[in-house]
């Protein structure tokens, strides 16, 4: 079993994001998630081709299976998972001091997503994609000829252990009582994201990345980072993943 680094981490967000965003329960609630700017991609594809260099198997796999007719690579990796709930005091279970079952439910649904079982999997159109498909090897496609929905051998875990290596309490869950964070800097006038002040999507945005981010993120190379906070009633956002130059924290400019 392989732990994925930093290069996998920024994608996984993207599907547990999907399912609220585009869920019709909050029809007013949308995801904001920037899109990377062209330095960011340059980075990345730099870094994947660092990677692939460090582990020539990976091609030899390729190749092997390819001329087996099979260009399937069965490679397992798991991430450990973080979820930050931000809350301001309130006994666990009480909102926004979310209940453990409630949050460690959503690393079930990131692996859902990720085995090709997760929300809508059982509503794929039966006709989709089936003229690209033709042109696939049949190791692609599923029984009624479209492009197989990918089980990407990516799977998340709750971390057992902090930074230091101290066992969690609570197993993947940091509860941050904001008030006890450090005193607030530059335009930030209120440590609550629920806030009036943080009253629109930039605003909000601009919060937590640059404060509740640089005060609570643990190493991007060893855990998934997720927070979860309250909002402003109109503040309208629902959630969103942010590349690394919209952290607020040093690294490309």
């Amino acid at each position: 079993m392989k732990l994925k680094q930093v290069t996998v981490l920024i994608l996984s967000v993207f599907s547990a994001l999907n399912h609220y965003a585009q869920n019709p329960q909050f029809p007013n609630r949308g995801c904001s998630t920037p899109p990377p700017p062209q330095q960011w991609e340059n980075h990345f594809q730099q870094l994947i081709q660092q990677y692939v260099q460090q582990h020539p198997e990976l091609i030899d796999n390729l190749t092997n299976k390819i001329i087996g007719g099979n260009n399937q690579i069965q490679a397992n990796y798991t991430i450990p998972v973080i979820i930050h709930l931000i809350h301001g005091g309130q006994a666990v279970g009480t909102y926004p001091n979310l209940a453990n079952g409630q949050l460690v439910s959503q690393v079930q649904v990131l692996n859902e997503d990720y085995a090709g079982i997760g929300y809508n999997s059982n509503t794929y159109p039966a006709t989709a994609f089936v003229n690209y498909a033709a042109s696939l090897p049949a190791a692609n496609k599923d029984a009624n000829g479209r492009v197989k929905i990918a089980n990407t051998g990516i799977q998340f875990c709750l971390a057992t252990k902090d930074t230091l290596g101290n066992t969690l309490p609570e197993p993947g869950i940091n509860r941050v009582n904001y008030t006890t964070l450090p005193a607030l800097t530059g335009t930030f006038t209120s440590k609550n994201p629920a806030a009036s002040v943080y009253n629109n999507t930039s605003k909000f945005m601009d919060f937590i990345n640059n404060y509740i981010k640089k005060n609570t993120i643990w190493n991007v190379s060893k855990y998934l980072n997720i927070w979860v906070t309250d909002e402003y009633s109109k503040g309208g956002l629902l959630g969103y993943a942010t590349f690394p130059p919209r952290r607020g924290l040093t690294g490309i400019p």
